[in-house]
C-alpha cells in the first residue's frame, strides 16, 4: 500500500512542471515583444474583439472574398471574419514564431480554421486579395503601399486599424469608442 508521502511527490512534480511551462510561456512572450520592437519596429499589440468586429464590418464582406491579414498576430481579426462569413478564404501572415504558434493553437482548440502562415508580409503575394486587414505602424504601411501599388487589383479594400497610409486619403474613416479613447479605422480602396 502506498504511503501518503508517495502520493505527494507526483502532485509536487505536476506543480513544478506547470510552473516551468508558465515560465517558458512568459519568457516566450517577452522574447516576442523584444523581437517585434527591435527587428520589426512594431510592437505586438493584440486587436480587441470589439475593434476586430468593427474592422470586419467596415470591410463590407459579402462572404466569398479572398481576405488577408498582414501582421496577423494570433489571427484575432480573421477569427471574427470567419465566424461572421464562413465562406471567405482567409489568410493571415505573421513573422514571429511565438505569436504565430499562439494563433495556431487558438485556431486548433477553438476554431474557426483558416490559413495562418509563418512568413514575412513582404514575401506573401496578395494579387488575389479582395480585402486586406492591417494594424501596423505608418513606416511599415509606407512600404506596403508600394507593394500594394504593384500587386493589388483595382477596387481591393484595405482596412487599417489606428494608422493611415502616409500621403493617401482614406475612402472612409470610422470612429470607434474604445474604453476611454476613440479609435479610428480607415478604409482604403486601391
Amino acid at each position: 500500500m502506498a504511503s501518503v508521502s508517495d502520493r505527494v511527490i507526483p502532485v509536487m512534480l505536476i506543480g513544478d512542471i506547470l510552473l516551468g511551462v508558465f515560465a517558458l510561456f512568459v519568457s516566450a512572450l517577452g522574447f516576442t515583444f523584444l523581437c517585434h520592437m527591435f527587428f520589426i519596429g512594431v510592437p505586438y499589440v493584440p486587436t480587441s474583439r470589439k475593434i476586430a468586429e468593427h474592422m470586419v464590418n467596415c470591410a463590407m464582406l459579402q462572404g466569398q472574398e479572398r481576405v488577408y491579414d498582414l501582421g496577423a498576430g494570433d489571427g484575432a481579426i480573421l477569427r471574427v471574419a470567419k465566424r461572421k462569413h464562413p465562406g471567405i478564404h482567409a489568410t493571415g501572415v505573421e513573422l514571429l514564431p511565438t505569436v504565430w504558434f499562439i494563433g495556431k493553437m487558438r485556431m486548433i482548440l477553438f476554431g474557426p480554421r483558416f490559413d495562418l502562415r509563418l512568413s514575412s508580409m513582404f514575401n506573401c503575394s496578395v494579387r488575389d486579395a479582395d480585402v486586406i486587414f492591417l494594424y501596423l505602424f505608418p513606416h511599415v504601411m509606407e512600404r506596403l503601399a508600394k507593394k500594394f501599388d504593384v500587386e493589388l487589383k483595382p477596387g481591393t479594400r484595405v482596412v487599417s486599424h489606428g494608422f493611415s497610409f502616409p500621403g493617401r486619403t482614406p475612402e472612409q474613416t470610422f470612429r470607434v469608442p474604445a474604453y476611454r479613447r476613440t479609435k479610428f479605422i480607415h478604409l482604403y480602396r486601391w
